[in-house]
């Protein structure tokens, strides 16, 4: 009797501490936000060493209405350059509007730094 109510007590336990659904990334990229971010990243982080190297930002909205992003570099595809990429990854991520996600690109479009 008391394991049958030990193990309902851990069921509804479960079911309380459900995490909350995952964003989505949205495919389509979109210039909602755009100007926000650079706009963040340039008044916050131009006197940076690695600000030089961001060429673009690519956004796609998530399903809780802010933003993933993408920074596009002039990076070359070194593993010299992750840790420098994990910079501006964090830059962006600490943006009032980023969903929490976002990749650096190197300059040819491969993935130097995620979350």
């Amino acid at each position: 009797m008391i394991a049958i109510a030990l193990v309902l007590l851990i069921i509804a336990g479960c079911q309380e501490n459900k995490s909350e659904p995952v964003s989505v990334v949205s495919s389509q990229i979109v210039d909602e936000g755009k100007e926000s971010l650079k706009t963040y990243m340039q008044e916050n982080f131009s006197g940076t060493s690695w600000f030089e190297f961001i060429t673009d930002y690519e956004l796609r909205t998530a399903t809780d209405g802010k933003f993933n992003g993408t920074v596009k570099t002039t990076m070359f595809p070194k593993e010299d350059n992750k840790p420098v990429a994990r910079n501006p990854l964090t830059a962006i991520l600490g943006w009032d509007k980023s969903s929490g996600k976002a990749i650096i690109e190197d300059r040819e479009g491969l993935i130097l730094a995620s979350k």
